[in-house]
């Protein structure tokens, strides 16, 4: 049974609507009340109610106050010798077997039906279809709530609450909000893609595409959230707001073979390399390597920075000053060339910085624009 039917049970069996007290604000703003359903809790309480006392009286007392209830009048039949005498005790069960039958009837089609879908705790991660063609993804241990088909998409608004964490990818429709809540918090949007968790009474929420605004329901704090925008909520004082800043654009890099590279700095840089005579000349494993630098020393510090790479060089002072690579090692990662030697000695350039732009989705003040 949903949250807001044990609300009004509970209010109508305390007595208090018989006292005549107003509906609690919870009850009365909860999407799901209805003031008929609600009345017909009631008339279904008061007369479960009044059976529970024809029980506690005599046969006869209890069948009349049936009677009198279903508005059916007892019957008598004359004896032989024209007296009045009371209708018998089969027919008078009988008729109070068919009232019975009217009234459990009556609490099957008026007993209001639980209006929500509650899906069962996510033992993996599981993906939820709801009725507007938005997708739901449970963590395990999670679990949303949100009203049946043609009640989620009558509604002026779509909501949904959340128990655990879920990654919502909601369809655009801006007629309609798409409201996630949770016990102390909630996330309002029109169409986007986000993570929320809840655990306990701390909030975390995500913004991966389009924007969103993070509210705390207790003092109405909000906060709009951009794409990659962190928001925290531990449950009580302040929210924590982590704007989301996109990472130093990534350095050009080309892909080499270790050969190539070798000769590519001697040629580059005459005067200032020398490779040590114990360098094996002919090694085919590749590298990333930022070719666009414009000194050697930067170049071997760049290498050496690499944790795929170790390059052992000696810097020598003489009438030029040279470098001297004497031993470089790397590990194989599946790298294949996209530079060689021969596309230097035909005098193509460098991957540049848009190149890389291009590969990897960087725009530089933009962020991960593919992302």
């Amino acid at each position: 049974m949903s949250r807001l039917e044990d609300k009004i049970l509970d209010f109508i069996v305390s007595g208090r609507s018989v006292r005549s007290e107003p509906l609690e604000k919870d009850i009365l703003n909860d999407p799901a009340f209805d003031q008929d359903l609600f009345n017909d809790y009631q008339k279904i309480w008061d007369l479960a109610d009044g059976l529970k006392e024809h029980k506690q009286a005599n046969l006869d007392e209890a069948w009349q106050a049936i009677a009198e209830e279903a508005g059916i009048a007892e019957e008598e039949e004359e004896d032989e010798e024209g007296e009045a005498k009371r209708v018998p005790l089969w027919r008078r069960l009988s008729i109070a077997a068919s009232f019975l039958v009217l009234v459990g009837a009556a609490l099957y089609f008026f007993w209001p039906r639980d209006p929500y879908i509650i899906t069962p705790m996510a033992d993996v991660s599981s993906e939820i279809n709801l009725p507007d063609g938005s997708v739901a993804t449970l963590e395990a241990g999670s679990s949303i709530r949100y009203l049946k088909d043609a009640r989620f998409l009558e509604d002026t608004a779509r909501l949904v609450y959340l128990t655990g964490e879920a990654i919502f990818n909601v369809e655009y429709d801006p007629d309609k909000p798409f409201r996630v809540e949770t016990e102390l918090t909630s996330i309002d949007v029109l169409g986007t893609r986000f993570r929320y968790k809840v655990e306990g009474r701390y909030s975390e929420a995500e913004n991966m595409n389009g924007q969103v605004e993070f509210g705390v329901k207790a003092d109405g704090q909000k906060q709009v959230m951009n794409p990659g925008d962190v928001v925290k909520y531990p449950g009580e004082g302040k929210i924590e707001f982590i704007e989301w800043t996109p990472p130093p654009p990534p350095p050009p890099t080309n892909n080499i073979r270790v050969d190539d590279l070798m000769h590519i700095l001697s040629e580059r840089f005459q005067e200032y390399f020398i490779p040590a005579t114990s360098l094996t000349r002919r090694n085919q494993t590749v590298l990333r390597v930022n070719l666009n630098l414009k000194d050697l020393e930067s170049i071997l510090q760049d290498l050496n920075a690499n944790e795929d790479v170790n390059v052992n060089y000696s810097l020598y002072r003489g009438r030029n000053g040279y470098f001297q690579v004497n031993s470089i090692e790397a590990k194989d990662i599946g790298l294949m060339p996209d530079y060689t030697y021969n596309d230097f000695l035909a005098g193509l350039k460098y991957k540049t910085q848009e190149e890389i732009n291009n590969e990897t989705g960087y725009v530089e003040g933009k962020g991960y624009i593919n992302e």
